[in-house]
């Protein structure tokens, strides 16, 4: 298929069989037809051609005698042929094999090696196990620098809990002189250290605070592994039934294939119509589609799993023991939700602790040099400054710390209903799809004895194609629905696992 330019839209123009190439659509092939036409019209008869310009299937090999001009005369213009005017305008156009229009071969060569160039190939390893993977998508999950802003908060509270002060203590100097107003030399210099205090119960808080973050980072880190568990077995469990479908897919290819060549057989022995031969055709071509469909789905599901992992292998033993848990409540989800209310509560009795300022211990010390005097006088002091509490500052800091607890308290009902739902619908399509595999087994075995008794019967002659392909159709989707339900039982059963946190 080659394309031909009408303006600026290109159109495709099938190739010729009989060593044609191409007629590009402009002025040549416009010229050539109308002095075609006028030939047809006009000559009286047909101007012979050189053997060098005719084709053999064209023109017969005899050529008829044509008296020549005499001296001083010139042979007339004579119309030309309309194949030949069709042949001199094809001329001006590539031919296969040219530098602007590479063969029919090289083509699909071309287009092969374009689409295996886009091929996303993952292997199947059997040293490699989930837990490996499973490593792997936390290493590089966008989640890890969220985890590591949360490790330098904790690190913060730690040191914050081990200080000596609860806040920074504070240094000041002073100086003081009568230079600009009575001018008699009398000068002073202070310098005085402000410390602050510990509230009571102040610094136990601050630890209890540091502590329960830890513990939430701990819970907030085995919550990432469990969602990229969940991530993980989803990717994997897909790229196998992609799998399962691209080898179902290729399994009826050859099927049909098998019996498109037995029934061509058949109609060149005369033995069926050439309708049966097209329909088995027309089959063949349908599975075929449907295998490339298979295999582009594919491709996506390990394309997926290549960005998830950043690997080109996988594990090849997928399938997992089913836990004995029946509930949620050790869920690495369910566990962080629970850390960050506790947190959220140590917050909140940090908070009514420091509703009010630290008291502040202040030493001083001063020297005086006296007007008539020149000598020096130095003292030192102790002062201690004791903050007065007030509702504006002890309001609006016990309302915030009471907010984040009902947030997080909301957080955690959210989300057991969906753990509920979850574990919920994970043991009901376990316990459904066992279900359907002992019935689909069942049906398998009658699909594929029907369709070996419809084979058997189409070589005998005793059905036609129709009921037969009928049948093979039956005994295909048999067979896909037995191999995909059997892997969707170990895919449940992987879900059930995660619904009640249970890694790979």
């Amino acid at each position: 298929m080659s394309l031909i330019k009408v303006g600026d839209d290109y159109s495709p123009q099938p190739q010729y069989t009989r060593g044609y190439p191409p007629l590009p659509l402009g002025s040549g092939m416009l010229g050539g037809l109308l002095l075609g036409l006028s030939s047809l019209l006009f000559a009286a008869e047909p101007v012979p051609l050189s053997t060098a310009t005719t084709p053999s299937h064209a023109y017969s090999t005899a050529q008829p005698k044509v008296s020549k001009p005499s001296d001083g005369q010139t042979e007339p213009k004579k119309p030309v042929p309309l194949s030949l005017s069709l042949k001199l305008a094809s001329d001006t156009s590539p031919r296969q094999g040219d530098a602007g229009n590479p063969p029919a071969a090289t083509t699909s060569a071309t287009l092969l090696e374009s689409s295996t160039a886009h091929e996303d190939t993952v292997t199947a390893n059997v040293r490699l196990s989930l837990r490996d993977v499973l490593s792997q998508v936390v290493a590089i999950h966008p989640q890890q620098a969220l985890l590591a802003a949360h490790q330098q908060m904790v690190q913060a509270r730690k040191i914050m809990a081990e200080s000596w002060l609860p806040l920074a203590p504070t240094v000041g100097f002073s100086h003081q002189s009568d230079a600009l107003i009575s001018r008699r030399n009398e000068r002073e210099w202070q310098a005085q250290m402000q410390i602050p205090l510990w509230l009571p119960g102040q610094k136990q808080a601050r630890g209890q605070v540091a502590s329960l973050a830890d513990d939430s980072l701990i819970q907030e880190r085995a919550a990432l592994q469990h969602l990229a568990a969940d991530l993980l077995r989803n990717a994997v469990w897909d790229i196998a039934l992609r799998r399962n479908e691209v080898s179902l897919a290729d399994h009826r290819v050859q099927a049909l294939r098998s019996l498109r060549d037995d029934v061509h057989k058949r109609f060149q022995a005369g033995e069926v119509a050439k309708l049966e031969l097209m329909q088995a055709e027309q089959e063949l071509l349908q599975a075929d589609r449907q295998r490339v469909t298979a295999e582009a789905e594919l491709m996506h599901a390990q394309f997926r799993y290549l960005q998830l992992t950043g690997l080109h292998e996988m594990p090849a033993q997928l399938e997992e023991p089913l836990s004995a848990r029946t509930d949620f409540t050790q869920s690495p989800f369910w566990q962080a939700a629970e850390a960050r209310v506790r947190l959220a509560e140590g917050q909140r009795d940090l908070t009514a602790i420091e509703q009010r300022q630290n008291p502040q211990l202040t030493l001083n010390t001063r020297t005086i040099q006296g007007g008539f005097d020149y000598a020096f006088n130095s003292s030192m002091g102790v002062a201690i400054t004791i903050p007065l509490q007030s509702e504006v500052q002890r309001a609006p800091l016990l309302a915030n710390a009471e907010q984040n607890i009902g947030d997080a308290r909301s957080q955690l009902e959210s989300l057991r209903r969906q753990l509920e739902t979850n574990l919920h619908e994970a043991e009901h399509n376990l316990h459904v799809s066992r279900q359907e595999l002992q019935l689909i087994t069942q049906q398998h075995a009658l699909a594929s004895e029907n369709a070996r008794l419809a084979r058997k019967a189409y070589r005998l002659g005793e059905i036609d194609l129709n009921p037969l392909l009928r049948l093979q159709l039956l005994a295909f989707e048999a067979e896909r629905a037995l191999s995909n339900q059997t892997l969707q039982v170990q895919w449940n059963v992987a879900k059930y696992n995660q619904a009640v946190g249970v890694l790979p």
